[in-house]
């Protein structure tokens, strides 16, 4: 990048001159700043264009900084949601815990209320048996006993 700056090389070899420095070392010494401040410089031009693209990557940064900040949002609304989602199912587990509880002990109950009535019948049926039996033994020895 360069620009033309308003040098006068002869002027300023003139007044080296003048101040008693050989016009050829004076001559030199125009020249080699004169090339010095040439490639040093850049033009406003050049300033704008460097400016512009400048700015502009900072606003593809900035796009990029939004993009991201807008997954990062998302992301962070997915791992509530599956939060929430956990909390649903560990609430529904211990509905679901509870009502095996119940479960368990209406089955306990019932088990109990059967056994209860089993018991009982086991009984009437022995005491049953037991009168068959009485009245069979009765009725063979009536029939023993008939002519």
């Amino acid at each position: 990048m360069t620009m033309p700056i308003k040098f006068d090389t002869l002027e300023y070899a003139r007044k080296l001159a003048e101040s008693g420095i050989p016009q050829a070392q004076a001559t030199a010494q125009a020249q080699a700043l004169s090339e010095a401040l040439a490639e040093s410089t850049v033009t406003p031009g050049e300033l704008l264009l460097l400016r512009t693209d400048v700015v502009a990557r900072i606003e593809i940064v900035k796009i990029g900084q939004d993009s991201i900040r807008n997954g990062l949002d998302s992301l962070r609304q997915g791992f509530d949601n599956l939060k929430n989602g956990q909390d649903s199912l560990r609430q529904a587990f211990e509905n679901l815990k509870r009502e095996l509880d119940n479960l368990k002990s209406d089955l306990e109950a019932f088990t109990a209320s059967v056994k209860k009535k089993f018991t009982v019948l086991f009984w009437m049926a022995g005491i049953s048996m037991a009168l068959h039996a009485v009245t069979i033994a009765m009725l063979v020895k009536i029939v023993d006993r008939l002519p």
